[in-house]
């Protein structure tokens, strides 16, 4: 049987997952507390994905800094009320160091 969303297992180029995860963290402000925490701990996950990404070519010294970074973002997201503002800033700056790679 032909799949309903034929394109969905297609993986999006880094660009596009960057505007993504860009257009996710710009509405962090507008959500509620519960919202802010909900997309946290849906953000992680695809920074992540990105440090990880083979294709990407970062050096020792600056994967370092972007696991300690993703490890600050774990724990803020873990915490009974995560500081949206402090995660942004973290999420942004990493955004834009993927973006160089």
């Amino acid at each position: 049987p032909r799949s309903r969303w034929p394109l969905a297992s297609v993986p999006l180029p880094r660009h596009e997952r960057l505007d993504f995860l860009r257009g996710m963290l710009a509405r962090l402000d507008d959500a509620t507390p519960a919202g802010q925490t909900y997309m946290m701990t849906k953000i992680l996950p695809l920074l992540r994905r990105e440090a990880l990404d083979p294709t990407a070519r970062f050096k020792s010294q600056q994967l370092d800094l972007i696991m300690r970074s993703l490890d600050e973002l774990e724990h803020e997201t873990s915490r009974i009320s995560p500081n949206a503002v402090a995660f942004d800033r973290t999420a942004q700056i990493l955004v834009d160091v993927f973006a160089l790679a």
